[in-house]
């Protein structure tokens, strides 16, 4: 499914496959963190504590999903701000981080 790996210069995406155009890049990222901020919400309704080894998880969970897109872990905070979603990204950052006493 995934047969090339083409950066783009005048995209923040790169190409990943014959089959997904960068449109389509596109709309999975803003699926992928719109659930994000679903997952974030639902957790502080529970009231899930800032730096509970929740957050590392939806991060890795978060990093194996942009991955077939061809997104390695240091281009997500690109991929957030390239469909307007870094203030997402950067709230799951934050509640990965314990509370200083």
């Amino acid at each position: 499914m995934y047969e090339r790996s083409i950066e783009r210069p005048d995209c923040h995406v790169t190409e990943t496959s014959d089959r997904l155009s960068p449109m389509a890049v596109q709309r999975e990222l803003v699926e992928h963190f719109a659930r994000l901020e679903l997952a974030l919400n639902d957790h502080q309704k529970k009231g899930t504590p800032k730096g509970d080894p929740t957050y590392s998880r939806i991060y890795t969970q978060l990093a194996r999903d942009l991955a077939p897109l061809g997104i390695a872990r240091d281009g997500i905070p690109e991929a957030a701000k390239s469909c307007g979603r870094l203030g997402t990204f950067e709230r799951l950052e934050q509640h990965m981080k314990k509370p200083v006493a």
